[in-house]
């Protein structure tokens, strides 16, 4: 198995339902993340994906979603704005803006999010390339 990656930060605020004082009010994160591709094999040009189509996605994510309030997002309505939930939602989206520029590569198999909260803590979310979370 062959695997592509980027890695990322932004930052984001969120209030935790039910969580402890200080997560019961918004507070921030500076997230750090990598995501990854990957495929059992190398495309004609011999290539997982194009790593530089890989960061204009992210970059135009990273735009969109830098400072966000994630409690104020559709997503979030009926789920916790927690960092695994976050990490769905990141992977979803980045998957989208990669698809804008041409589709995604039938070669492509499997996404990968890690998504780090702080130094020691992270969560992560992969899926098959093909279905729907």
């Amino acid at each position: 198995m062959f695997q592509v990656g980027v890695t990322g930060s932004l930052l984001i605020t969120h209030t935790l339902k039910g969580g402890s004082e200080k997560e019961s009010r918004p507070h921030r994160h500076r997230y750090r993340f990598e995501w990854s591709l990957s495929a059992p094999a190398l495309d004609e040009r011999g290539f997982v994906a194009d790593i530089a189509r890989m960061e204009a996605s992210r970059d135009s994510l990273v735009q969109r979603m830098n400072r966000v309030y994630l409690n104020d997002l559709a997503f979030f309505e009926n789920l916790q704005p927690s960092l695994e939930n976050f990490s769905i939602f990141f992977l979803e989206e980045l998957l989208k803006e990669f698809a804008k520029d041409g589709g995604t590569p039938v070669h492509l198999i499997q996404s990968r999010i890690q998504v780090w909260e702080n130094k020691t803590a992270w969560a992560s979310y992969e899926r098959a390339l093909g279905e729907k979370s």
